[in-house]
């Protein structure tokens, strides 16, 4: 499976890669807290950079992470955003004339099924969810439950 395929279409279609999640960063976030909620294993993140030209490479964007097989899911997505946030910062305050866009190549565990509340109470999850799951992970939840009795 394609990683861009476990995404709901909205954040899919945004990533600036057709087969793997490269997104800015509200968006790499979003895709974190995604995966947390349908149970998706988060394997690592790259930086990336777009070009005002529309080229894409890793030029001089930050490293990222190694594997984080060893880590639970949760301590893996924590790891993330402190990490991905982090290097957003200092890539911003280090190159503040570039004309370059900053993203964030998100690895993860495709080859599984999704486990999260379909997997619990067997309906899809709500794709139309994922714009506040940064915002407001309780709220999701609760619009998770009342489909699950």
């Amino acid at each position: 499976m394609q990683q861009l395929q476990i995404l709901p279409p909205d954040l899919a279609r945004r990533s600036i890669s057709r087969k793997e999640i490269v997104l800015p960063l509200e968006a790499a976030l979003a895709v974190v807290d995604w995966c947390v909620i349908n149970q998706i294993p988060i394997l690592g993140w790259e930086g990336w950079m777009q070009s005002a030209d529309g080229r894409v490479g890793h030029g001089n964007a930050p490293q990222g992470t190694a594997s984080l097989e060893g880590l639970s899911l949760q301590d893996a997505a924590d790891l993330c955003r402190r990490t991905i946030g982090a290097a957003a910062l200092e890539w911003t305050e280090t190159y503040p004339e570039t004309t370059d866009r900053l993203h964030f190549c998100i690895t993860v565990d495709a080859t599984g099924t999704i486990t999260g509340p379909q997997a619990i109470c067997g309906h899809e999850p709500a794709f139309d969810a994922y714009p506040r799951i940064a915002d407001n992970l309780d709220h999701v939840a609760q619009e998770f439950a009342p489909r699950c009795r």
